[in-house]
């Protein structure tokens, strides 16, 4: 086991390719005819599925679209990371009675009062930034606040009629 790992940390990328092929097809072999313990084995197994799904067993076409599906879901990845930073910049809560805010701190309704007057409304802004939905989660007296705060309103409460 010592020598697979150290083969592993040493091979180059010039035949990486190569190498992944023949050390998935040796860890194959030495799952199936060794007696490992079960240690041994996860680690074995490990190594042997990274290479696999690296694309270790494919041939060149196989491994030339694993590179576009590979370089696809980056792609889409980075596209809902930035989606979903944008919604969650994006969502307020605005609330214009003050009775919703039981519970909270002064200094917490007094930034919540400055969020809602920098952006031209009247009452108490919240979004989903830490400062101003934390208070929210653990202090706020009313479940109403901190379920609007935590579940923006999205197509099903639209499409529930809510």
């Amino acid at each position: 086991m010592d020598n697979i790992l150290s083969v592993l940390n040493n091979y180059t990328l010039d035949n990486a390719d190569d190498i992944a092929k023949a050390l998935a097809e040796d860890f194959r072999k030495r799952r199936i005819e060794k007696n490992l313990t079960r240690e041994q084995e996860m680690v074995l197994d490990k190594y042997y599925r990274m290479f696999v799904r690296g694309g270790a067993l494919l041939d060149d076409a196989q491994k030339k679209k694993l590179v576009e599906l590979n370089k696809e879901l980056s792609l889409a990845t980075i596209q809902f990371g930035e989606n979903s930073l944008a919604e969650t910049n994006a969502f307020t809560l605005l609330i214009t009675d003050k009775k919703d805010l039981a519970g909270l701190p002064d200094d917490v309704m007094s930034a919540a009062q400055e969020r809602a007057e920098a952006a031209g409304k009247k009452g108490w802004l919240f979004t989903l930034q830490k400062p101003s939905w934390e208070d929210v989660h653990t202090r706020a007296a009313h479940t109403y606040m901190q379920t609007r705060s935590h579940r923006p309103v999205g197509i099903n409460e639209e499409v529930r009629g809510r």
